[in-house]
């Protein structure tokens, strides 16, 4: 089954730069590249310039630990952070991007709900968040994720062109969906995040003549 790993990594008081420097540098090297790896982005955190958080999706968990053994590019994130990295494991539900526009800020919101409103939950995101983010000016992409060993959690990542248009939706359209995700008593952490860079291993499949493409059932 596919996964999307999501891990979180905070610099040493001065090595935030350097931090940056090398997970974007192990994403773009063509000897890190595997046919099981999919995609990769990076984000560093406008709010948190010590923060980088990467998000890939790999064709398994399983090639994906066997990845981490091999070690190597791992360790060598980790001798720059200052704590042990954050990791969590996702399904992807639903995802969609206008492939001929490049994110210029990103929001990565974490969602959790009580067991009893995770269906609700999951098919508001689906259909009202998604309506209303796909129609705001400067919208990207979005892709919302199931956690695998927590259900009742769900991350929300949605890119826009410019922070401009990130705050326009975030001061018209975010109050009506918190105040939705509220009423079931969820619960939201949002990472903002500046991105970096982004690798897929199937480029063709991103061209097309076509605005948008969605990625994902």
């Amino acid at each position: 089954m596919r996964v999307t790993v999501v891990t979180r990594r905070r610099a040493r008081p001065g090595l935030e730069a350097a931090l940056v420097a090398a997970a974007v540098r192990l994403i773009e090297e063509p000897s890190e590249w595997t046919k099981e790896r999919r995609a990769a982005r990076l984000f560093r955190g406008r709010d948190e310039p010590d923060v980088i958080l990467y998000v890939a999706d790999w064709n398994s968990m399983d090639a994906y630990w066997a990845r981490m053994r091999r070690g190597g590019a791992s360790q060598q994130l980790d001798a720059l952070c200052s704590e042990e990295p954050e990791r969590r494991f996702f399904q992807r539900l639903w995802g969609y991007e206008i492939v001929s526009r490049r994110a210029a800020m990103a929001s990565i919101a974490l969602i959790a709900t009580p067991p009893a409103a995770t269906t609700a939950v999951r098919d508001y995101i689906v259909s009202t968040v998604r309506s209303l983010t796909r129609h705001q000016p400067g919208f990207v992409l979005s892709h919302l994720h199931q956690e695998l060993h927590d259900a009742p959690r769900f991350l929300l990542i949605q890119g826009w062109e410019s922070p401009e248009a990130w705050e326009a939706f975030i001061q018209h359209v975010t109050p009506r969906i918190e105040a939705a995700l509220h009423a079931w008593g969820a619960t939201l952490r949002r990472f903002v995040g500046i991105p970096q860079t982004e690798h897929y291993r199937r480029l063709a499949m991103v061209a097309s003549s076509s605005p948008a493409i969605p990625r994902g059932p």
